[in-house]
């Protein structure tokens, strides 16, 4: 079974930048270098799936407060 690869294994392949240390076990990347990764990304020609039109329940206003 493929998976899509996470930001470590990117970063790994070095097509993602490296995250910076901001703390003992924290990283960050620099909002420019993401920008810059991801305008270099190439454009889908993939459409976004059609909504199936299946209508989501809704609470009654009834259930959500409660009993006084």
């Amino acid at each position: 079974m493929s998976r899509k690869p996470g930001a470590i294994q990117l970063v790994r392949e070095g097509s993602l930048p490296k995250p910076r240390q901001v703390a003992n076990r924290r990283v960050a990347w620099l909002r420019t270098e993401l920008e810059s990764w991801l305008i270099s990304r190439p454009h889908s020609e993939l459409l976004p799936p059609e909504n199936t039109g299946a209508s989501k329940p809704r609470r009654s206003l009834q259930a959500s407060c409660p009993a006084r």
